[in-house]
């Protein structure tokens, strides 16, 4: 353990300032990358220094962690036994929508700066919602946001994944030691915290922000978590969240106004040199290259798992579980045993909520329009699914994933209906 020179007041970006930071920072399990190398070692200062030891920014010592367990807000835990650090004047300034994020306040140092341990990546509306109050039941800890901490996907692009250092305290501060959003308080040491946004999939520069900046000592306890759901089933679940309407030509309209956007290669949000180029390194290169700005893109997962800018590119293959949705559908049972397994908690401990189940609603669309889905597959579906398939099955050849991850397989087609009263589904069908 470090020991972290006693609270005083500290020029910002002196040595003995960059001392107490760097010192704090490995207590608090928050990387201290952004520090020069030479000042991991204790300010050797002429004067001797009251030192205290810290764990998690909190002095070590039965009284602080008593206080602290029974009331993290009162001000014996607040004043008493923070020893948090400032943060050096050098150190890049989190940005969002161009402008500097303000750190929350009313924090008490000491309860924040823990790093989650799962990352329930996505996609969206795959179950993730169900997932995260399973995990939660199971003694996970949430982000103060909540299910979805939206710190990493909502950044200004002018922040560089590698180099965004001043977004570590913004980030790992939002995941406190203890948990009290739900009945009674849970200490979030005993299970860790998670992260469960589900646009981390698809977002370019959380995967090389998570690589960088997290302590080493903890990436190889990360365990990430990936649920793909067939991409035209899933764009017509969003669409009936967002939008709810029965008739199925209003989905139609919608999506053909974004294969309109793909075909023609426009210059969209996130993707200056046209969104079928999105996923080019160049794209942002030096900027945080947030999701694609089209929905259907969201649902070509080969890119955001295995290609040159996916998950896997940074991340090792057995720590990121991927789970066919349709399989977790059909027995999910057969899916939250391994991957209890694989996290290291039990997930059938506990009933499996339902959350979000828009489908059961009388006024959503059942089933897109059969035109819609042939669309869907011959512009993109077709295609990313053919090469998703393969590098999922080498995975599977190789065992490269982790142990108990089931054989993705394929995607269970979905219903449609003919929209043109002259043809029929089957025929529909059978052209595409």
């Amino acid at each position: 353990m470090f020991a972290v020179l006693a609270p005083e007041s500290l020029e910002l970006g002196s040595p003995r300032a960059l001392a107490v930071a760097a010192n704090a920072a490995v207590a608090r399990n928050v990387s201290a990358k952004f520090l020069a190398p030479n000042i991991w070692n204790l300010y050797q200062g002429g004067q001797q220094e009251a030192t205290v030891s810290c764990i998690h920014g909190v002095v070590s010592s039965n009284y602080c962690a008593n206080a602290c367990m029974d009331d993290p807000d009162g001000e014996a835990c607040k004043s008493e036994c923070e020893c948090a650090p400032p943060v050096p004047k050098n150190a890049p300034v989190p940005k969002q929508g161009g402008r500097p994020v303000v750190q929350r306040a009313g924090l008490p140092a000491g309860l924040g700066a823990n790093w989650p341990r799962v990352f329930l990546l996505g996609t969206q509306k795959a179950a993730t919602t169900s997932f995260a109050r399973l995990f939660e039941a199971v003694g996970l800890c949430p982000s103060e946001q909540g299910k979805e901490c939206h710190v990493l996907v909502k950044l200004g692009k002018e922040n560089d994944p590698e180099t965004a250092a001043g977004v570590v305290p913004e980030y790992t501060s939002e995941f406190l030691d203890f948990d009290s959003s739900r009945k009674g308080k849970t200490d979030c040491s005993v299970e860790g915290h998670y992260d469960g946004n589900p646009f981390l999939l698809t977002d370019r520069g959380a995967p090389v922000f998570l690589r960088t900046f997290m302590p080493h000592n903890l990436q190889a306890k990360v365990r990430l978590v990936a649920i793909l759901r067939e991409p035209a089933q899933r764009m017509l679940s969003w669409h009936n969240q967002r939008s709810p309407n029965k008739d199925p030509r209003v989905f139609a309209a919608r999506t053909q106004t974004e294969i309109d956007a793909w075909v023609g290669n426009d210059v969209l949000e996130n993707a200056h040199t046209g969104v079928q180029h999105f996923w080019d390194a160049d794209n942002g290169d030096g900027q945080w290259v947030h999701s694609p700005p089209l929905d259907m893109m969201i649902g070509m997962y080969e890119h955001s798992v295995h290609g040159a800018t996916g998950w896997t590119k940074h991340w090792p293959r057995d720590q990121l579980f991927i789970i066919n949705y349709d399989h977790f559908v059909a027995d999910d049972a057969s899916v939250l045993k391994p991957l209890g397994k694989f996290m290291g908690v039990d997930l059938l401990s506990e009933p499996m909520p339902r959350e979000n189940v828009h489908s059961e609603s009388s006024f959503v669309c059942k089933a897109m329009c059969c035109e819609t889905l042939c669309a869907l597959q011959l512009v993109a579906f077709a295609d990313s699914n053919r090469r998703l398939y393969q590098s999922m099955d080498a995975d599977s050849a190789a065992h490269a994933g982790p142990e108990g991850e089931l054989p993705f397989g394929r995607f269970k087609a979905p219903e449609c209906v003919a929209c043109d009263a002259a043809t029929t589904a089957e025929k529909i069908l059978a052209s595409c």
